[in-house]
């Protein structure tokens, strides 16, 4: 008969993390992650064995050491807080939902699928829908400012959006300053390829988007929307995307995900 003691493992694992354990010395590997480039300090071992991403980036073919033989990793565009509960989770293999809110715990979904962590992907698309269902109704909507660059990339790039592509869009724009439009310029920069611009209405499109955003979108586009909407099988400089699946019929401006058993059909 076999006893899983998961809980007394899990503990034991943990507590390598603490600075106050001797082994805490035997950390090799350097993460430094966010803008300000907070510091955390990891055994390869555990996270090569935990997860692909690493197991690849810390290989003899990509690993990039300093002068005292540590492994050094950059992640300045993740949170802190956010890479703090991924490794807590490569260690333990358990995540506390209770200590974290709803917007950081989507920010580290993103962040599990860059780490290829598929069970924690699994447990947090699953925790969403069961728990947090009503928190997502109600925030999220298109709000799409309120997003980590991450984020936004790993929305808009979804096949299976519950959302009209508009909705990006819509916008007072009376609330947009100049300085506003260049930071939004900024952010969106890795994100507009992903926007599915020719399944926009002409109306809509002039109205909400090329009057209000002319100076965000990308060189051509405009030339390029009504080159197809003369002829759809011209030569253009912009890629067209499908149209995004709809599972269901959606009246609503809620996103939602395409499959309940997994939040990567739920989004915002």
């Amino acid at each position: 008969m076999a006893y899983n003691l998961w809980p007394e493992l899990s503990k034991d694992l943990s507590s390598l993390l603490d600075e106050n354990n001797d082994d805490y010395n035997d950390c090799n590997v350097i993460i430094k992650v966010g803008d300000n480039e907070k510091e955390f300090y990891a055994h390869s071992y555990i996270l090569r064995s935990r997860s692909d991403y690493f197991r690849k980036a810390l290989s003899k073919k990509w690993a990039n050491c300093n002068e005292n033989g540590k492994i050094i990793l950059s992640k300045p565009n993740m949170k802190p807080k956010v890479f703090h509960t991924i490794l807590e989770y490569v260690y333990s293999g358990s995540i506390n939902f209770d200590e974290l809110d709803p917007q950081i715990t989507l920010e580290i979904l993103v962040a599990s699928d860059e780490f290829m962590l598929e069970s924690l992907i699994d447990t947090i698309q699953t925790y969403m829908i069961d728990k947090q269902s009503e928190w997502l109704q109600l925030n999220m909507s298109v709000d799409f400012s309120q997003l980590e660059e991450s984020a936004l990339t790993y929305v808009l790039k979804r096949d299976d959006l519950e959302l009209e592509e508009i909705e990006i869009w819509e916008n007072d724009r009376t609330e947009w300053t100049n300085d506003d439009l260049l930071a939004l310029k900024n952010k969106l920069q890795n994100c507009l390829s992903f926007i599915r611009f020719f399944q926009i209405p002409s109306e809509q499109y002039y109205k909400h988007v090329k009057i209000p955003f002319q100076v965000i979108l990308p060189e051509n586009l405009d030339n390029d929307i009504i080159k197809y909407r003369f002829n759809p099988q011209a030569n253009l400089n912009t890629q067209i995307l499908p149209p995004r699946i709809t599972s269901f019929p959606f009246d609503s401006e809620i996103i939602n995900f395409k499959d309940a058993s997994r939040i990567a059909g739920w989004i915002d």
